[in-house]
């Protein structure tokens, strides 16, 4: 029964990943090779998932198995319509390619040790109880409400909620309904099975630019950063939005690179897909809507820079991606402005009375005592901690020795979103609310483990630029 239930679980939201991914590619099906399509299908299905649920709750429909399997069912049959009035499911799409193995002695060493990381990640989530106590108190009690009760709209429920982006809470709830059980291991396995797609997209996108072995080599050092692994095997909001900020950011980057390396073929499926990832990332986490802007306001740097190289067509097209984003966020307009508000508001200490109680004396440092604070331990968790490795060491050497390549296109505009998402940490640490997390060390790690991936990715294209 398990096999049958797991099957449920993982298929539905893969396949409708999977059509979404064929519809946005149209004919150009090979523009993802195979392991994209894979590793796209299950995260990307699994947000558009738990956006429908979401909504199926406010519209007062019960958030049941079998509701949730009609509403699938019926974006099915519409996207195969579509597919098939569009002439889309050609042999690219469908076709999987042979196996290759032409790996030299330090290329199967890597390969290995990633795959001995994915091992450990997934042995380590669903073989441990659930210790973190954030997941459990919070997270675990929403979703077993949400299989219980069919809602997340009741008080009881909505308390433990605190006001936070629903997908973390949908997504466990899935896993929940799903599998058709309460057992909390299994509210971890989310994180693993975005892990290892995080490292097949982190490596596709990268195997673009450079080298086979400087991207395997990349993609090892992404599977083990210290503190990266260890919530992989936790059921935390963290991964999650790490996964599609970074994803987002990938085929943005990849977008841009087609756009100036193959003029006479430009190909908007991999904006549209950073951009759906992109929407995702709201929906994952408070932190997600500003990582969400850096992106956004990236690519409108982009789009006003060429904006005499682009034709109408274009640029209507481009405007009804952008669209889709805000179509897919409106639910959750009205909440996450009322954080950016809060945060905006906190970085002069005028916290309401609730933050005020818990940031105690806090609330009265002033902005430039805190800023000088936040550099000095920004300054010695980066490069004096193991948690993330030599990551932000190798990133500032880079840029130091290959500035040139850094600031060439396209690499400059993915240090842009870098910069303005770093900055969005600066921002929320400097609002009086989540300064106090700060100087407790709860929170630093996790903020910025968003940006380390990304951090990661910028030194390999700098490093490795062929």
């Amino acid at each position: 029964m398990i096999i049958i239930n797991l099957a449920v679980f993982f298929f539905l939201p893969f396949t409708l990943g999977a059509l979404v991914v064929a519809a946005v590619s149209g004919k150009k099906a090979s523009c993802f090779n195979i392991w994209e399509r894979i590793a796209f299908s299950f995260p990307l299905g699994l947000g558009l998932l738990a956006i429908t649920m979401y909504l199926l709750d406010l519209a007062g429909v019960p958030v049941t198995l079998i509701n949730i399997a009609i509403v699938l069912f019926t974006y099915y049959a519409i996207l195969i319509g579509y597919l098939l009035f569009t002439k889309a499911l050609n042999r690219p799409f469908l076709s999987i390619p042979k196996p290759s193995f032409d790996l030299d002695w330090q290329e199967r060493i890597l390969f290995l040790l990633i795959s001995l990381k994915v091992l450990f990640a997934f042995f380590s989530a669903l073989v441990k109880p659930m210790i973190d106590v954030d997941a459990f108190q919070f997270y675990s009690i929403v979703a077993k409400g949400l299989y219980y009760k069919h809602t997340l709209l009741t008080p009881y429920i909505s308390t433990y909620i605190g006001g936070k982006p629903p997908f973390p809470f949908l997504a466990q709830g899935w896993v929940l309904i799903g599998l058709q059980t309460t057992n909390d291991a299994w509210l971890k396995i989310l994180s693993p099975i975005l892990f290892i797609s995080l490292l097949v997209l982190f490596y596709n996108v990268l195997r673009k630019s450079v080298t086979r072995k400087i991207s395997l080599l990349f993609t090892f050092m992404l599977s083990s950063l210290p503190f990266l692994l260890y919530h992989t095997t936790t059921a935390y909001a963290d991964v999650p939005v790490t996964f599609y900020f970074t994803v987002s950011c990938l085929y943005l980057f990849r977008f841009l690179k087609d756009f100036y390396d193959r003029p006479a073929e430009r190909n908007y499926a991999p904006l549209a897909i950073s951009l759906i990832m992109a929407a995702v990332t709201v929906w994952a986490k408070h932190a997600g809507l500003m990582l969400a802007g850096a992106n956004i306001l990236t690519l409108l740097i982009f789009l006003f820079s060429q904006r005499k190289q682009l034709y109408v067509k274009e640029i209507k097209g481009i405007a009804s991606i952008i669209f889709i984003l805000f179509l897919l966020i409106t639910p959750l307009i009205v909440p996450r402005v009322n954080f950016l508000i809060g945060t905006l508001s906190g970085l002069t200490g005028h916290n309401d009375v609730a933050v005020q109680a818990i940031a105690k004396n806090v609330v009265d440092v002033p902005i430039s005592e805190r800023t000088v604070k936040i550099g000095q331990i920004f300054t010695g968790k980066l490069f004096l901690y193991s948690d993330w490795h030599l990551t932000w060491a190798l990133l500032l050497v880079s840029l130091l020795f290959f500035f040139r390549r850094a600031l060439a296109v396209p690499q400059r505009y993915l240090l842009c979103v870098l910069v303005l998402a770093v900055m969005s940490v600066f921002v929320q640490f400097e609002s009086s609310g989540v300064f106090v997390w700060l100087l407790d060390g709860t929170l630093f790690d996790r903020l910025v483990m968003n940006e380390v991936p990304l951090a990661l990715f910028v030194s390999a294209q700098i490093i490795g630029h062929q």
